[in-house]
């Protein structure tokens, strides 16, 4: 099996997923880096800053991202925000539209969780934030997306969040209530299916709603309410589900085991392309297993394969013996694998 390749930048992290698989994990908000040349522009400095950062914080949910990836059949891509939120947010909107510039926090956050000052956003502040990180985050994203839906023809987003056992001043829907998973949907990009699919991997071990106490799912510009090929579904976790980040916990354990099944059940069941040479009387994989694109075959499969390929020849044999060799095509049996 070929190494993972990891794209890395200081904005962002690219986990390379299988070439068939068609699932996004998204992670936004765990990272806690802000840029050396980003800290003049913020009134909060040193501690208090950080102090920040972190509240705001989905606290350990690229480790979550990261553990799925190595336990998942067929590997998912995952696609980790490195910088801390603070210095821009890529889910928010960057016009009037975003419902959060009325706590301010736009995509560029001027107020703190409890609404203190963080920062004054002039225009030229603004600009420069858009065109340094907002935008380069959005189009690489965007690529990402549209290069897995030109080689599957689908693609899945698993836009994974975490949010506090209480709510945060900032948080428009102080009332709502807060269940262990709030799963967000989007109306053009969410199908009944998808969210079936997550509550099932969750209900067993704590309580699900939809939308609250947020709503939404990250889908990139070019092709939101424009493809519904282009799925997405947002998995927003109260922090005590997944221990608060403790990889040792049985919260984070019994999460990352329901986000890798639903990766699973999410992900094709890869195949290979098995050819019958008449002329050889032999069977060869297709280009793509043979340069190693897959896993080898389980002993298990191995047999079985060799099983039905001594049919398939004793099928050949007596076609030559009957005289009708020229008749026969060369055939293609698809074989589905677990990997």
């Amino acid at each position: 099996m070929p190494k993972k390749l990891t794209r890395s930048t200081e904005q962002f992290t690219v986990l390379e997923g299988d070439w068939q698989s068609r699932v996004i994990i998204h992670v936004p908000h765990a990272g806690l880096h802000i840029p050396e040349k980003e800290m003049p522009t913020f009134t909060l400095q040193g501690a208090e800053l950080e102090a920040e950062a972190v509240l705001m914080a989905d606290v350990s949910t690229d480790e979550l991202a990261r553990k799925v990836y190595e336990d998942a059949e067929m590997k998912p891509w995952v696609f980790i925000n490195n910088l801390s939120r603070l210095v821009v947010d890529p889910e928010r909107f960057t016009d009037a539209s975003e419902e959060m510039n009325a706590v301010g926090m736009g995509f560029a956050y001027e107020k703190t969780s409890d609404q203190r000052l963080l920062r004054t956003v002039d225009e030229e502040l603004s600009n420069r934030l858009l065109e340094s990180y907002h935008q380069p985050y959005s189009d690489a994203f965007a690529a990402l997306t549209s290069e897995i839906f030109i080689r599957n023809k689908s693609v899945t987003i698993i836009d994974l969040h975490s949010y506090a056992v209480d709510a945060l001043p900032y948080e428009l829907h102080q009332e709502s209530s807060r269940p262990g998973l709030c799963v967000g949907t989007d109306r053009s990009h969410t199908s009944s299916n998808l969210i079936i699919e997550v509550e099932s991997q969750f209900e067993d071990f704590t309580s699900v709603a939809k939308n609250t106490p947020f709503s939404g799912s990250y889908v990139p510009l070019p092709f939101y309410e424009q493809n519904s090929n282009i799925e997405s579904i947002m998995l927003e976790l109260r922090k005590d589900t997944y221990g608060f980040g403790d990889p040792t916990s049985e919260g984070f354990v019994q999460t990352t085991a329901a986000i890798t099944n639903l990766v699973d059940r999410l992900s094709p069941q890869p195949t290979i392309d098995l050819y019958f040479d008449r002329d050889q009387f032999e069977v060869e994989c297709d280009r793509d297993f043979r340069n190693d694109q897959w896993r080898a075959i389980s002993s298990d499969m191995e047999s079985e394969l060799y099983d039905y390929f001594d049919i398939l020849l004793e099928k050949y044999r007596a076609a030559v013996e009957a005289g009708k060799y020229e008749d026969i095509e060369p055939e293609v049996i698809p074989q589905r694998i677990s990997i």
